[in-house]
């Protein structure tokens, strides 16, 4: 595959970066970031939120079809005074859960074909997050999983966001324990099925060196001092 920057020195398509990571590792801010670097380094780019693209609207996510109203709405807000306390269960991966995600991967494929070429799509969680949801112990569900993994469209650039299990009890305060600290485990697990993964610390104090980079190498993008946030 060729690389992000080879894609905007031929300008013959688009360039998609994902970010994915648990709930309280800094998506959004690390979007936004992403977002001021490349823009100041002159480039037309856009954040875009995966789960609520147009073109999943009539596939609901097997996934969030079983979540509890309430816990995708503790999902979504961060002043939401619910506590999510039941424990972390892995789901099975079947054989209609995977015809759903292929019919996904086929319905993005298609959408895709309408963004506009030489412009970088930021995308705030990716197919990557989906994984950490599934135990994938039983020789079926490794079959299907490897069947994803091969027709999984793949992004130019994937970053994992990862942090301390203290700094994301602090972000999540109405998340139980119990529930981040398994999910936690879970993203840190990911990079072994997907090792393109390239991982971002979060914690305060990280900086942002490493986004920085990131944009530099993969996408031939020369960082300033005038594009940096706190």
């Amino acid at each position: 595959m060729s690389s992000p920057a080879s894609h905007y020195e031929s300008g013959c398509t688009d360039v998609l970066i994902s970010v994915s990571g648990i709930v309280g590792s800094g998506k959004t801010t690390v979007a936004n970031r992403l977002l001021d670097l490349l823009r100041a380094a002159g480039r037309d780019a856009t954040c875009l939120r995966f789960q609520t693209l147009p073109c999943f609207t009539f596939l609901r996510s097997p996934l969030r079809t079983n979540q509890p109203a309430r816990d995708r709405a503790a999902e979504r807000a961060d002043d939401v005074p619910v506590m999510r306390s039941s424990g972390y269960r892995k789901k099975t991966l079947t054989l209609i859960v995977t015809l759903t995600y292929i019919a996904r991967f086929v319905t993005f494929r298609i959408y895709r074909l309408s963004w506009r070429s030489e412009r970088t799509y930021v995308l705030n969680r990716y197919f990557y997050d989906l994984f950490v949801h599934y135990r994938l112990e039983g020789r079926a569900e490794r079959f299907y999983f490897a069947a994803l993994r091969a027709l999984m469209p793949v992004t130019d650039v994937a970053l994992l966001l990862v942090a301390s299990p203290e700094t994301i009890a602090q972000r999540r305060a109405n998340y139980s324990r119990e529930y981040l600290s398994a999910l936690g485990d879970a993203y840190v697990r990911l990079r072994e099925s997907f090792p393109e993964l390239i991982e971002i610390r979060t914690d305060p104090g990280a900086g942002v060196e490493s986004l920085d980079r990131i944009v530099s190498d993969y996408l031939g993008v020369h960082t300033t001092s005038t594009a940096r946030t706190s």
